[in-house]
């Protein structure tokens, strides 16, 4: 009897505790667009803040604003429609608000959580934990933090060293100052430690099934002559097309595919992200120089865009392709609303191959009807290219300005028309 009371009592517990956290709102909502003063403060960012130009041992300060610590949680969490959290800083704290969409029918769908972090010296306490109208005790809070801490640090190596790699940190009103002192060998560390962590054993099998495959449709052909993107793109979505046919996921096999491919267009060593007992089983493939509608530079848009949406979402690749044309018209080939269009036709793929299992059967059946390179990347005739700053500003202002979004408008016009990547019906 007491034993059936004991159960009862901890079911009544954790409805209670249900009912208490879920909502029927999210408190925090994912932005998505970026502004021209976004993408030059990201420029800014990495630029100050690459570990390549540090000496051994060497160390550095960075600061972020709230709205940098923000623009950076909303790219992180942009694969995860579900997801969304805002940062708020302050003299010695943090707050950090999320809300997460739970597929729940009959019940209120969102969990929203917030965390307060204080800082006392180079410690950091949770001082609150609280999932909608429950709120759990700040010694509770702060044992769950420690217990996530050392677990990651246990788990993941490459945390750990980046964990001790900063030597200092201050929350401010409105930023937060980071001293950190950067060890070469934590970069081969994170690269050795990004194959286990990255890809799954299953994901591995993908890469070197697409690998292979690229291995065989490169080899025949003639290294001295430019080869069309699309006729190295085809083959390997009729590879994901019958393996997904086998009962694989076809949004896995896609994700695989664009990866694989990007990684040799990109002369990178696939070998660094397999075991070395997988290696034996990976072909290489023929260097070829691809091209897209004849140009090699809209080849590199295309897929490196496609590559990062099925990684990071198609947010990001839209900010990174931005930011690569406005550094363009600082003095190297200019702003060029053709490489844009190549960079959101990227994307639409990416986002047809990884956004749903039917768009990732439809876009494989897709590419098996395709005749040319024209079904995936439109013309970019009479698109402005080459523009230099002080021109762009002055002919679009900015990229919430009327002739901007004109621009955008068209290029979103000729994206629907390809066969390949317009719109699920």
């Amino acid at each position: 009897m007491r034993l059936f009371l004991l159960l009862t009592g901890l079911l009544l517990l954790a409805a209670a505790a249900l009912f208490l956290a879920l909502e029927n709102e999210p408190r925090v909502r994912a932005e998505h667009r970026l502004s021209l003063q976004d993408v030059d403060r990201i420029k800014s960012l990495i630029q100050q803040n690459n570990p390549r130009r540090l000496q051994q041992g060497q160390q550095q300060r960075m600061t972020l604003t709230e709205r940098d610590v923000n623009l950076l949680l909303n790219y992180l969490f942009d694969r995860y429609p579900a997801l969304a959290a805002h940062a708020r800083l302050g003299a010695q704290t943090l707050t950090l608000e999320m809300s997460l969409e739970l597929p729940l029918a009959g019940l209120p769908r969102y969990l929203n959580m917030t965390l307060l972090l204080s800082q006392e010296g180079r410690q950091l306490s949770l001082r609150r934990l609280a999932m909608g109208r429950l709120q759990l005790p700040s010694g509770l809070a702060q044992w769950l933090m420690e217990l996530a801490h050392g677990i990651l640090q246990r788990q993941l190596k490459p945390y750990g060293e980046l964990v001790k790699a900063v030597e200092d940190y201050h929350f401010e009103a409105d930023r937060i100052s980071l001293a950190y002192r950067w060890q070469p060998g934590l970069l081969g560390e994170l690269r050795a430690e990004s194959g286990k962590w990255l890809f799954s054993q299953r994901d591995k099998d993908r890469l070197i099934a697409y690998t292979n495959r690229l291995a065989a449709v490169t080899y025949p052909m003639d290294p001295r002559r430019p080869v069309s993107l699309f006729r190295l793109l085809q083959p390997l979505f009729q590879l994901a097309a019958e393996r997904s046919h086998q009962g694989n996921d076809a949004q896995s096999e896609n994700r695989a595919l664009l990866l694989a491919f990007a990684i040799y267009l990109s002369g990178s060593d696939i070998r660094r992200l397999l075991p070395q007992e997988m290696r034996s089983a990976l072909k290489r493939p023929r260097w070829l120089r691809v091209t897209l509608r004849e140009r090699y530079d809209l080849m590199q848009h295309f897929m490196v865009s496609a590559a990062i949406t099925v990684s990071a979402g198609g947010g990001l690749a839209d900010a990174m392709g931005l930011f690569k044309e406005l550094d363009d018209s600082r003095g190297g080939s200019g702003f060029s609303f053709a490489d844009l269009l190549a960079d959101r036709a990227g994307v639409r793929l990416a986002e047809l191959a990884v956004g749903s299992p039917r768009s990732a059967r439809e876009l494989q059946r897709r590419m098996l009807r395709a005749d040319s390179e024209a079904d995936i990347m439109p013309p970019i005739d009479h698109l402005p290219e080459g523009i230099m700053e002080l021109e762009f500003k002055r002919r679009y202002r900015d990229l919430d300005s009327a002739s901007y979004r004109l621009v955008e408008t068209e290029i979103e016009r000729r994206i629907a028309r390809c066969r390949v990547l317009r719109a699920l019906d």
